[in-house]
């Protein structure tokens, strides 16, 4: 061998270079003839080498940077130089795979030098591995391009050193071997995708997967778990986790992770994506997709449950629903409904029942439940069934109950149960022995144990009447029936009356009434100035259909009337004798008559002889302080259920209330105001939201009465406050309290209006498609227009005049202002009723978005920067690809949408692309503009998607609108 290796020195020497290629082989095949039947050795000596992580991928190897294979060239022959060389790798799996360089191969040569060692890696090798030059064997090149990698299995690799010239092997044969198999991503276990989570608030959430399997023994695998806020609707959480950092990141060996929702600040009612990613934190397993599992989305917020376990108890006029709670039950909202009249009633209680005490005998009524849970008003079950409660008649006997007024004392009947109450209070409904008649307490106090004192509402059967009564030694047995009882009327001035029940006997039985009892010493009634029917409050009676009215004093009436009486007479045989029983009645009654009109119950005298009547009447009107409560709007008076509007200007109305009384009187009375709003909603899949707004605003505040004397004025001062809704005005002094309910709707601005505040806050033209955009959003409307007000909750996508334009899921007035911040805002109440606040709000989201634009402007420019800088021979062009929308699939320099023309880089009257993506965030979606590479080595391109998830393209709509 080394007088091989002498003479082949020698063969060498002064020959060309284009020659050595040739002496060179023949050199080496005369070496391998000498040379058979002994160990080979080569001038050149290649060694390839295999290095984790193993890759299916051939791009992978050809990488910058790259050493998952290298290709180690020695050459030991010192005489060689500049010989121009290229290499020949076939790979080979035990699967039947095969791939090999094509023998046709065009690359840069290699040239050797005696006495060096070259290395090639990564890039070096990019043209060996170009699938374009490579010959697939066993498995197609399709196939390969289709998955981006080899199958799994045992691999060896082989490399010769071949002559450039004429391909001939020059070389050892070099082989590497290695098992390359890819690791599996973790399969997620709980909690399943979609799911609703954190069943009692604050409970910890566990998150758990299988582990990977992985094809390298004992390798170490490690978890990552990451976990995104969902605030936008519509947007493909695998798009969030392919763009958005995570806000919460773990990483640990083991496959179960318990999060604590506190420490996180999770919220209730949000959506939120997680996903799993394994790595090997030595290097040595890849995985497929990267390692990352599925991504999957869950909702912090427990589903709601409907209440169970529903038992109806009934006794007398007192009923009890009662049910079980699930764990995450806080509160619960009842309903109470009379089917026959459409009387309807709405609670809430936080324990798990309901009782009501002043049922009507003959009655039947429906109940259902709707279970509010971890205390979120919004956060509702379904309503359960209805359930029966039913009242029977009320069994009267004539006997029992003759004149049926205060002042007597309570029929006689058997009572065997002797066991007292000791719980009586206000509301409860008490009857006497026989259940003809019944009192219901408005006061109680305790005398001794089981005795009370107080006062009561005596309910005359037969007229439906309640008469205010004070009570006294009054012992009440566990069936709510009367054991011992004292009691005389009070002056009082307010009745409830049944017209059906007493109209007809008012008007025709007066004169009678009065006659008969013009000696009577009770201060029960009230002069009624208008005819009852003229006065109702929209219940109706069971069985006549007619409406109940609330009858109230008249300021300068006289309070000394008897009440009307049952008189048992008998009916008159004839007409004759009817018509002198009512001239006698007549005659009777002359003194007392002062005058009513027909139907009105005439007053009995009270003077007592010695001080003219009209001084005692203004006396008594002096003690008592009676007042009425005047609404007015500026200095327009107002009545009940009036509308009054906010302005155009959005300003509140001039709300101003007078107490009207005696102008002698020095008492004072407390007021206040609340106005609320309620609506229910629709999601974006049409499924009900319910109190959807359930605003509250008080004033002077929640914890505070306006003092007011009687003839003074309380303008009441809203501060900035805009507010609109229904509106009750609570008054009260130490005798009653009254109420007035009215409604505050709103009277939308003009675009004079709107333009001067967009110049004014300076919002235009610093954001040219402002206005674009609020005609778009709202068709510059805060309020629904017309004058259709209506008085009732809406529900669904609903408008109403006067009432804030809503459009589903969460949006409100002319910005139309939705879900939107981290953490994530709603609108205000302020938002809803002031156009002003509610443009304020939609430049806040506009701002907000803005920060978006200039962060992506930043990271689009960086891979921009990036790639021009190492291929300055294909720098990205300005075309915008259009991926979805119209002309999908085609390139452009600029887009036209509407009236508007955008472009990469503007000119003249055209708009830059980022404003197109900041209009479109506005909306929500997938960004309009986009820079994106497919891979690590792919060219960056500018790609435009111009519609949303349903399929609406919000840039073109806005752009198309006016200024």
């Amino acid at each position: 061998m080394e007088i091989v290796h002498h003479h082949s020195n020698e063969w060498l020497q002064g020959v060309r270079p284009g020659n050595r290629a040739l002496y060179l082989t023949l050199w080496l095949v005369m070496a391998g003839g000498l040379c058979s039947g002994f160990a080979q050795t080569y001038p050149i000596y290649v060694t390839p080498a295999l290095a984790p992580p193993y890759s299916l991928r051939l791009s992978d190897y050809s990488m910058t940077g790259s050493q998952q294979l290298t290709v180690s060239i020695m050459v030991s022959d010192a005489s060689i130089s500049n010989l121009p060389v290229r290499l020949r790798i076939r790979i080979e799996g035990s699967a039947g795979v095969a791939v090999e360089t094509a023998p046709n191969l065009t690359t840069m040569p290699l040239f050797l030098n005696g006495g060096q060692t070259t290395l090639l890696f990564g890039t070096d090798l990019a043209d060996y591995f170009n699938v374009d030059n490579l010959i697939f064997t066993g498995y197609s090149k399709e196939q390969y391009l289709r998955t981006r990698q080899l199958p799994e299995g045992f691999y060896r690799f082989t490399v010769d050193v071949l002559h450039y010239g004429t391909n001939r092997v020059v070389s050892n044969h070099g082989m590497a071997t290695a098992w390359i198999a890819l690791g599996k991503p973790p399969v997620l276990k709980i909690p399943d995708h979609g799911a609703e989570v954190g069943q009692i608030l604050g409970m910890p959430l566990t998150f758990s997967w299988l582990p990977s399997n992985v094809g390298v023994p004992a390798a170490g695998v490690h978890y990552t778990f990451e976990l995104w806020e969902l605030r936008i609707p519509g947007i493909d959480p695998n798009v969030i986790a392919a763009s958005m950092p995570a806000f919460h990141t773990v990483q640990q060996p083991h496959t179960t992770l318990v999060v604590q929702p506190a420490e996180l600040f999770l919220e209730q009612g949000l959506r939120y994506a997680w996903r799993v990613t394994a790595a090997d934190p030595m290097g040595q397993v890849p995985f497929e997709q990267d390692g990352h599992s599925e991504v999957r989305t869950f909702t912090y917020q427990a589903h709601c449950d409907t209440a169970t376990g529903f038992v109806v108890e009934q006794q007398s006029t007192r009923g009890t629903l009662r049910w079980e709670a699930g764990v995450n039950h806080t509160s619960f909202n009842v309903e109470l409904r009379n089917p026959a009249t459409g009387y309807s009633r709405q609670s809430q209680t936080f324990d798990s029942q309901v009782a009501y005490s002043d049922l009507d005998f003959g009655t039947t009524y429906r109940l259902r439940v709707q279970a509010v849970c971890n205390g979120d008003p919004q956060h509702v079950s379904a309503y359960s069934a209805w359930y029966t409660l039913s009242v029977p008649e009320l069994k009267i006997d004539s006997t029992s109950c003759p004149d049926c007024h205060c002042g007597d004392s309570p029929p006689k009947a058997s009572v065997t149960n002797l066991t007292l109450r000791t719980d009586l209070h206000p509301g409860d409904t008490i009857s006497n022995a026989a259940g003809s008649t019944r009192f219901i307490i408005k006061t109680a106090e305790a005398q001794s144990d089981g005795v009370y004192k107080g006062q009561f509402w005596y309910w005359a059967e037969i007229w439906k009447v309640k008469i205010l009564c004070a009570y006294w030694d009054l012992s009440v047995n566990t069936d709510n029936v009367v054991v011992n009882m004292d009691y005389e009327s009070v002056s009082d001035s307010t009745l409830l009356i049944d017209v059906g029940a007493a109209k007809n006997y008012l008007d025709s039985l007066a004169d009678m009434v009065t006659g008969k009892t013009a000696g009577a010493n009770v201060e029960d009634t009230s002069a009624i100035a208008a005819p009852a029917a003229d006065i109702y409050t929209g219940a109706e009676d069971t069985n006549t259909k007619d409406p109940v009215v609330a009858v109230a004093e008249i300021p300068d009436s006289t309070r000394a009337e008897t009440p009307p009486q049952v008189i048992d007479e008998p009916a008159p045989d004839t007409a004759e004798e009817e018509e002198e029983e009512k001239v006698e009645e007549t005659q009777e009654d002359t003194s007392n008559d002062t005058g009513p009109g027909v139907g009105d119950i005439p007053p009995a005298q009270t003077g007592s002889g010695t001080q003219p009547a009209e001084e005692e009447e203004q006396q008594e009107e002096d003690e008592d302080g009676d007042f009425e409560v005047q609404l007015f709007d500026g200095n327009k008076r107002s009545g009940r259920d009036s509308i009054l509007l906010i302005t155009a200007e959005a300003a509140m109305p001039d709300i101003r209330v007078k107490i009207a009384g005696n102008s002698h009187s020095t008492k004072k009375v407390e007021l206040r105001l609340e106005i609320s709003y309620q609506r229910d909603g629709e999601d974006n899949n049409g499924a009900a939201i319910k109190n959807l707004r359930n605003d509250v605003s008080v004033y002077p505040s929640s914890n505070d009465w306006q003092s007011v004397k009687i003839n003074e004025e309380w303008d009441i001062d809203f501060g900035s406050d805009i507010r609109g809704g229904t509106a009750l005005l609570l008054c009260r002094d130490d005798t009653k309290i009254d109420t007035v309910r009215f409604y505050i709707r709103g009277k939308n601005p003009t675009l004079n209006q709107i333009q001067n505040y967009l110049t004014q806050q300076s919002y235009h033209p610093q954001y040219w498609f402002i206005i674009k955009m609020t005609r778009q959003e709202s068709s510059l409307q805060q309020f629904k227009a017309g004058t259709n007000y209506k008085k009732k909750g809406l529900t669904g996508t609903d408008n109403a005049s006067g009432e804030p334009l809503y459009g589903k899921p969460r949006g409100f007035g002319l910005k139309q202002l939705d879900n939107w911040g981290n953490p994530i805002k709603h609108a205000t109440s302020q938002h809803l009723w002031s156009w002003k606040a509610n443009i304020d709000g939609g430049v806040e989201v506009i701002r907000e978005k803005e920060e978006y634009v200039e962060e992506a402007k930043k990271d689009h420019k960086k891979v921009i920067d990036n790639w021009n800088k190492w291929n300055a021979k294909d720098p990205v062009s300005d075309n915008l690809t259009i991926i979805k929308g119209e002309n999908a699939g085609s390139t452009a320099l600029t887009i036209t949408e509407g009236n508007e023309t955008f472009a990469v880089n503007p000119s003249g009257n055209q708009r830059n692309i980022y404003d197109a993506r900041w209009i479109k965030l506005f909306n929500g979606g997938p960004p309009y503009y986009q820079v994106n590479k497919k891979d690590a080595k792919s060219k960056p391109c500018r790609e435009i998607n111009r519609t949303n998830s349903l399929n609406k393209n919000y840039v073109r709509d806005v752009c198309s609108r006016s200024n």
